[in-house]
């Protein structure tokens, strides 16, 4: 596949935001293409990578060759009931790290002594903070990326990821086969159940947008609000429902 002057395809996403989904439709996506596939900080970024995905949108833009990129965000509330569900029972080696700060307990293991109430205001401002604040802090008005909400993508995938490969400048057979690798991945053919379908103790827990409209209490908007401020900045988001 000639992929033109410019070579370098990114993909800038952040924890709970989908980023076991699309790095299994990137790597499939390579494969079927012949690219070269990257998924990893920019330090170790191969001088002959095509297609490169950067899990939490750490990147140096001026060290980087030519590229067209693309960007993805999520309703910060949503991402932390996603991450709340995801750390009581996730494997990940740093959620079970012994800690001084939590008298010796890791962060799991500290999770599942809370209420979750408590484990939500625990979340939301330790391992979700982070990843809120990078996604707040984004460069939303680089015209190199295109910018995808988490939310827009489950309602209209098919329309999503045609304009998705289309900004890749994908043509022909190429942003077919591509757009077909995509919606082969869905939420409803990797798990066997619909968006909103939950089930417990699985990377793919819900997947649907506006959970925390169920979850939150004043208390954790009034912890949101201090934490965020009361606006979403270039997010699109609103506390109107």
């Amino acid at each position: 596949m000639a992929l033109g002057n410019h070579r370098l395809r990114i993909h800038c996403g952040h924890h709970r935001c989908g980023t076991v989904w699309f790095h299994r439709i990137l790597k499939l996506i390579s494969e079927r293409l012949e690219l070269s596939y990257h998924r990893g900080n920019q330090a170790g970024l191969p001088s002959n990578a095509d297609l490169f995905f950067e899990d939490h949108s750490r990147i140096e833009k001026a060290a980087l060759p030519p590229f067209l990129g693309s960007h993805i965000r999520r309703d910060p509330r949503d991402l932390i009931i996603s991450a709340y569900h995801y750390h009581l029972w996730s494997k990940e080696p740093w959620l079970h790290q012994p800690r001084e700060k939590l008298g010796g307990r890791s962060y799991q293991e500290h999770m599942r002594t809370l209420d979750p109430d408590d484990g939500i205001i625990f979340e939301m401002e330790r391992s979700s903070h982070h990843n809120i604040s990078m996604m707040l802090d984004w460069d939303y008005r680089d015209d190199r990326f295109i910018e995808i909400a988490y939310e827009d993508l489950i309602a209209d995938e098919e329309g999503v990821f045609d304009r998705l490969f289309r900004h890749y400048q994908f043509e022909g057979k190429d942003h077919k086969t591509a757009v077909e690798t995509a919606l082969c991945q869905s939420f409803k053919n990797v798990t066997k159940r619909s968006i909103g379908d939950v089930k417990e103790g699985v990377h793919m827990r819900s997947g649907a947008a506006g959970q925390w409209q169920d979850v939150f209490t004043p208390r954790h908007i009034a912890k949101f609000k201090e934490l965020f401020g009361e606006e979403f900045g270039d997010l699109g988001y609103s506390w109107v429902v």
